[in-house]
């Protein structure tokens, strides 16, 4: 009888303890790892979506005398080169979805340009260090790929800050783009963008890298097109946001 009795009793308190410290040490070395594994497809995936886009730029270059698209305010870029790439989900990077709120964005000038609407985690170079009349008189103008003297170091596209709404980054703009526009730490091992991270960038020469924290302006600035202006306008890693 003895024997049957203790066959049926369960677990001691300490023994249940034991298992859920098991548990729980289990899962503190699992979760990190699985958080990494996801954010490591996000990057992949964006990275996907700004490869997608710049084959969408070069049909637009080679169908249109070699200009690159107008930087306007009225039909921006996601609008213009939207019957090539055609499908809006592109324009948005899953790490940046996943912050919650929709990315900021500005809106169209028009319901016929219904993809400036979309959700959006990007933003264009706006070219104003070579341009810098045209864009302080705040008329539209454009410039051809092949002006650029850097392709392999020159940004087309980069990560814009989730709040921020703009199509362009511009350099001559009030404030600082560089600091407030652009997000320089998008993917790391943890949700929010950290100094330990970095970003997407779609480069002149159709190749989309990612750079550590920074490296897009320091030691020179890969948003200019001039050996000067990338000089004049790199910033210290000090100064930007995660």
């Amino acid at each position: 009888m003895s024997s049957i009795a203790e066959s049926k009793k369960g677990f001691t308190l300490i023994e249940l303890l034991v298992v859920i410290a098991i548990i729980a040490i289990l899962a503190a070395m699992l979760l990190p790892a699985l958080a990494r594994a996801k954010e490591s497809a996000s990057r992949t995936k964006c990275l996907s979506n700004l490869k997608q886009l710049q084959v969408a730029l070069k049909i637009y270059v080679d169908e249109n005398r070699n200009l690159l698209p107008p930087h306007s305010v009225i039909i921006r870029w996601p609008a213009k080169l939207l019957d090539i790439y055609r499908n809006t989900n592109l324009l948005a990077c899953p790490t940046d979805l996943r912050r919650g709120i929709p990315p900021g964005n500005i809106g169209a000038t028009s319901p016929a340009y219904y993809a400036d609407n979309a959700w959006r985690s990007y933003i264009m170079n706006g070219w104003n260090d070579v341009f810098s009349t045209a864009y302080m008189r705040g008329v539209e103008y454009t410039m051809k790929e092949s002006s650029v003297l850097k392709p392999p170091e020159t940004i087309f596209w980069g990560e814009k800050r989730h709040l921020a709404g703009d199509y362009w980054m511009d350099l001559l703009e009030s404030g600082d783009n560089l600091i407030d526009k652009v997000q320089h730490g998008t993917h790391s091992n943890y949700l929010t963008p950290t100094r330990s991270g970095g970003a997407n960038f779609a480069c002149a020469d159709g190749a989309v890298r990612f750079l550590k924290f920074g490296r897009s302006v320091n030691p020179v600035n890969w948003w200019c097109v001039t050996d000067a202006d990338r000089l004049r306008y790199a910033l210290p890693i000090t100064t930007l946001l995660p």
